[in-house]
């Protein structure tokens, strides 16, 4: 993201919420149907149809490390270097723009997977994660 406003969207796994950055952000899918897979990297949870082809569903609360999976939820589809995804959440949000000099940079020792997580801002009072796309994709790309 760079210094300029950029729009994300916010969502919710678990009790934390979370942002896209919007330029990856292609569709959100509400009660989708899923081919649940067995746990074949750990976060994967299954396949949602789009667009005429299968994506993988990635679980966010356990993309992240969180040991709970959702148990239901709405899919946010993600476009990251022509790679579709599919982002399991419990709650969608709205769509915020944040000016560049809001970003807080994320301290390794907050997010020990700094990888999939490299800034954040605040919103509403409370600390809101930015998701790094690439780091999804490149598990199944």
């Amino acid at each position: 993201m760079d210094a300029a406003v950029s729009k994300v969207l916010i969502v919710r796994s678990g009790s934390e919420h979370y942002a896209l950055d919007m330029m990856t952000v292609q569709e959100v899918v509400y009660h989708p149907e899923l081919t649940i897979l067995p746990q074949i990297n750990g976060f994967i949870t299954g396949m949602c149809r789009w667009r005429d082809k299968q994506i993988p569903v990635v679980d966010l609360g356990l993309f992240l490390g969180k040991s709970i999976p959702a148990r239901s939820g709405d899919i946010v589809i993600t476009v990251t270097s022509g790679n579709a995804a599919g982002l399991l959440v419990e709650e969608i949000g709205p769509i915020v723009e944040i000016p560049g000099s809001a970003y807080i940079p994320v301290d390794k020792n907050l997010a020990q997977e700094q990888e999939k997580i490299f800034q954040a801002f605040e919103y509403q009072e409370e600390l809101v994660f930015i998701i790094e796309s690439k780091a999804m994709i490149k598990h199944f790309s």
